[in-house]
Formats: structure tokens, C-alpha cells, sequence
């Protein structure tokens, strides 16, 4: 459901529309002032605002154009009592969305509504989808990377490139305290002045005592210690399992608040970061704490996991529970010892959380894939691997779930490992998983026949998949 803006200087049509949307499920509010319904659209994420265009004082029109001006792409629904369509074809010209005239059916404005937030979320969609493909080339120059200020500038550089921001900087945690936050910080690059930077260290230790994302300021902020009523942005970065700074970014007071969009991105950015610190070692790896998770409560998130991961991909029901039952007459095959997949049902039903992290639209296509989104879809594979090992309890899930990127040839990544070098789950996985995912229907193709795809993973035997494992499947699916 949406979070909508209705605005008319006739109180009862306010009411009126603003009760309407709620019934049909919506957050609506509304207000007889375009002044103050600015003044809540700046500070407050909305999704679509329907508004009269002449009122007194600030009129629909000068609403367009102020929003305009603050560069919000936000559907704008205008209603008229014009005849004429003069004002209402002025209003199409300067941006809205639609126009509704007076006196008008709510069941109208309602089909008009749910067709301008459709819109917006495809548009969203595709605008979050192509930042996070932009993001992905953080990776890349990663490497090149050889201090922590040279990191971060890379980092800090392509996130407020991405998401509209005049600024940032990254706080720096120092591992020598016990809690991370109370002794010397570094802040790269250097405040400009002292009040900011006294600024951005305290939004940068709330931040890390809470470990979670905030956004603070804005026009309507009564801190006294924030410079110029911006908006800040505060986003813990951890590696492994320990804080090791946090990210900050500013944008300007007149610019809307950051959306669920610019969070995505920067939740993006930060796991990529995070990576990017521990492959160059700039952080010492913290010792993983004891176990408090029991087996079954694992397990039971394990499941969850399976669940989300059926609800969002299309095609794979129970795609998780088949893989671990074809795995399982596979080890009996190969004469496995007992005990050797114990690992084998929490990593079936986690391996392909990543894919929770990949737009549907992308998931859905009809088309396969090409190399810039492949790399997208690889490079969460990695964010997926980062975060499940630090999970205590699943660090040998990690495990496999990373070695599952290889190839048996070597022409794998991350790490271009090759032969028994590979974990021997991450090697059965690599077979089981394509042997069912080519047995289950794709928006792309349809279900392979078995025999064909057999035959494909026997041509994959030596290359991609382990030749001994590949024997295993025929006797499997035999026997």
C-alpha cells in the first residue's frame, strides 16, 4: 500500500478522500494548506499526492513547480472544477501524473491512484535495480585499493554519486576498545569545520551503539548542533562480526528525505565495503563468539530462509528440500561416512539467499541474463557468503556456500580454487542444484526432460562439476 499526500483547501474534501484512501488500505493524510503539505512531502516519504489545483496561496500548480524544484519524483494527481481543462492541461505539462474533474467518483480517483503507484514502483524498481548494478563496480577497484583512506574516498565517492548526496565520510572505529566507540576515531576525509565535525562523530557513535541505520535532520529538525538542517545518513559498516566504522552521508536541506531506494543501495554498499576491508586486510578478523544458537533454533531460521527464498524466485518451490533429498541418495552412493553432510540441510536451504537481494523483474525475465548481470547476481552471492559467516554456527555453511561459486576445473571464483581443493558439499551442491534447477520451469525455458538433463551435466563433468559426483547423480537418479 502507498503513504499518500491529499491536499484541498475544502476541509470536508480532504476528509473525505483522505478517509476513502485509508479504508482501502492506504496511509493517507491529509491537510487544507499546500504550504504544509509541502512542508510534510520534503520531510516525510510519500509515494503519490493528489491535489486541487487553485487554492489560495500556494496552488497546485506552485506545488508541481516547488517539487519540481526540489527534484522529487513523486506522482502528483491534480483535480480541477475547470471545464474547461485549461489548468488541467497545464498541470500535464508541468509534471502531474493525472487530472481528475470535479465533482468526481472516489472509485475514479481510486483507479487513477493505484495505476500512478504501480508507475512509481516500476519506476523504482528499475532505478534501484540499475544503482545497484553501478554499485557493483565498487568491487572492481577494491583491489587497487592499498589504505583505508584511499578505501574509503572510492567507496564514499560512488555512494553520494549514486544516491544524490553533497557529502560523506566514514568514522572509523578503534578496535583497541572493548566496546569499539570510545576511544580515538578517524574520520576520512578530514570536516570542514569543527562543528561539523563534532556533528558527524555523534550521529557516527549513535549509529554504532545502536549497530543500525539512521536518518536524522531535515528542514523540521530542532537539533541545535546540526549544521544547517541537512539530512544525515548513518550507516554501520561490519566486518565479520565485529563494527568496524560507520558510513555518513549529507544532502542539503531543500533535497527529500533519503527513500527506501537510497537505503537499499547503501545497505549494498556498505556489504561491498565491508568486503573490500577484509580482502585487503585492513581490519583484524575478531574472534568469533560462542555459541548461543541451538542446532533447532538454526535450523528453524534455516527453514524461514527456504521459505522467502521459494515466495521470491519464480520456479523454485521446494527447490532447497529437493536438492537435499537428491544429495543425500548421492552421498549413499559414494559410500559417504556418517556424519560427513551434517552441514548438508541448513546449507540446502540457505544457499541461495542472495537471491532474495536480486529484483524480481531480473528473476522473472524471459530473457537469460547477460554479463553485467551476472556479475550483479555473483557479486550478492558474496554478500550472501559475508554475512552467513558470521552467524555462529554456520561458518562451515559459509563455507560451502562460497567454495559453491568454483569450478572443479579451476576456472572458478572467488578463488579459482580447482579439484578436492573445493569442499566436498560445495562439490555435490554444484551438481544437485543444476540437475534440479534444469528439471524446474523458468520464466526464460521451460522444464528440461531428465534425460537432457543428465546430458548436460555430463558435458559439465571435469569443467564445472566434479567427475566422480557426476557418476553419483546417474546412479542416484538409477537406483
Amino acid at each position: 500500500m502507498g503513504r499518500l499526500v491529499v491536499i484541498d483547501d475544502e476541509s470536508h474534501i480532504t476528509d473525505i478522500v483522505a478517509r476513502y484512501f485509508r479504508e482501502k488500505g492506504h496511509d493517507a493524510t491529509g491537510f487544507t494548506s499546500a504550504v504544509e503539505a509541502l512542508e510534510h512531502i520534503l520531510s516525510k516519504p510519500v509515494d503519490l499526492v493528489v491535489t486541487d489545483i487553485s487554492m489560495k496561496g500556494l496552488s497546485g500548480l506552485d506545488l508541481l513547480g516547488r517539487m519540481k524544484e526540489a527534484e522529487m519524483d513523486i506522482p502528483v494527481i491534480v483535480t480541477t472544477g475547470n471545464p474547461s481543462h485549461h489548468s488541467a492541461v497545464q498541470a500535464l505539462r508541468s509534471g502531474a501524473f493525472d487530472y481528475v474533474v470535479k465533482p468526481f467518483h472516489l472509485d475514479e480517483i481510486a483507479e487513477r491512484a493505484e495505476k500512478a503507484l504501480a508507475s512509481k514502483r516500476v519506476k523504482d524498481e528499475n532505478v534501484l535495480y540499475s544503482k545497484l548494478v553501478s554499485l557493483h563496480s565498487i568491487s572492481r577497484v577494491t583491489a587497487e585499493a592499498g589504505s583505508m583512506d584511499e578505501l574509503s574516498s572510492k567507496v564514499i565517492r560512488l555512494g553520494t554519486r549514486l544516491t544524490g548526496s553533497d557529502g560523506g565520510w566514514y568514522w572509523v572505529a578503534s578496535p583497541e576498545s572493548d566496546t569499539a566507540i570510545r576511544s580515538a576515531q578517524v574520520l576520512y576525509p578530514e570536516a570542514g569545520s569543527l562543528n561539523l565535525h563534532a556533528y558527524l562523530l555523534r550521529r557516527a557513535r549513535s549509529a554504532a551503539e545502536k549497530v543500525e541505520i539512521e536518518i536524522t535532520g531535515g528542514p523540521s529538525s530542532d537539533d541545535p548542533g546540526e549544521p544547517k538542517g541537512a539530512w544525515y545518513l548513518s550507516l554501520p559498516v561490519e566486518v565479520g562480526s565485529a563494527l568496524h566504522g560507520v558510513l555518513l552521508f549529507r544532502r542539503n536541506p531543500s533535497s527529500p528525505k533519503y527513500s527506501a531506494v537510497d537505503l537499499e543501495v547503501f545497505g549494498q554498499l556498505a556489504a561491498t565495503f565491508a568486503l573490500g576491508i577484509r580482502a585487503l586486510g585492513l581490519f583484524p578478523k575478531a574472534e568469533a563468539p560462542e555459541l548461543t544458537a541451538s542446532g533447532k533454533a538454526l535450523e528453524a531460521w534455516a527453514r524461514l530462509v527456504g521459505q522467502r527464498v521459494d515466495e521470491h524466485c519464480p520456479g523454485y518451490e521446494s527447490k532447497g528440500e529437493r536438492v537435499e533429498s537428491l544429495g543425500r541418495l548421492m552421498m549413499k552412493s559414494m559410500n559417504w561416512p556418517a556424519g560427513t553432510g551434517e552441514t548438508w540441510p541448513l546449507v540446502c536451504r540457505i544457499y541461495d539467499i542472495a537471491k532474495v537481494r536480486v529484483p524480481q523483474r531480473m528473476l522473472a525475465s524471459r530473457e537469460i541474463l547477460g554479463d553485467e548481470e551476472l556479475d550483479f547476481v555473483r557479486s550478492q552471492a558474496m554478500w550472501a557468503c559475508e554475512r552467513i559467516s558470521s552467524v555462529p554456527g554456520l561458518e562451515a555453511a559459509a563455507r560451502v556456500m562460497e567454495d559453491f561459486q568454483e569450478s572443479f576445473d579451476g576456472g572458478g571464483k572467488p578463488r579459482g580454487l580447482a579439484g578436492r581443493a573445493i569442499s566436498p558439499l560445495a562439490r555435490l551442491l554444484a551438481v544437485a542444484d543444476a540437475y534440479v534447477s534444469m528439471r524446474s520451469s523458468r520464466p526464460y525455458r521451460e522444464a528440461l526432460a531428465d534425460a537432457e538433463a543428465i546430458e548436460v551435466v555430463r558435458k559439465g563433468s571435469g569443467k564445472r562439476f566434479d567427475p566422480e559426483v557426476v557418476l553419483a547423480l546417474s546412479r542416484a537418479l538409477e537406483g
